[in-house]
């Protein structure tokens, strides 16, 4: 399941500003191939923050910051047999700029 709440400001001081918060769960993932046992339940935090450049005069580039796993939880993410599981991803921050032409 995800939810995700999305802001975007149109005046003021913040105009072409954007963020936004996403929950991730995770729940009844098999962690053998008999489907006996499963990894404990999760939830993940993710985040993002942009700002589009035109509103300072730089027409056609955004810049946008992406976070996942925001709060960096260690969880278990899967598993091939009751003996060998995976942890999930750690903290991920992701920058990017991006032009429209």
């Amino acid at each position: 399941m995800q939810l995700w709440g999305h802001y975007q400001a149109n005046e003021g001081w913040l105009n072409g500003v954007d963020m936004g918060v996403g929950v991730r769960h995770y729940a009844d993932i098999a962690a053998d191939r008999a489907n006996t046992e499963t990894v404990p339940d999760y939830t993940l935090v993710d985040a993002t923050i942009g700002y589009d450049l035109s509103h300072v005069g730089v027409k056609g580039v955004e810049t946008r910051l992406n976070v996942s796993n925001l709060l960096d939880k260690d969880y278990v993410a899967s598993c091939n047999s009751l003996e060998y599981c995976y942890f999930g991803a750690e903290r991920g921050v992701t920058a990017s700029v991006h032009y429209r032409f």
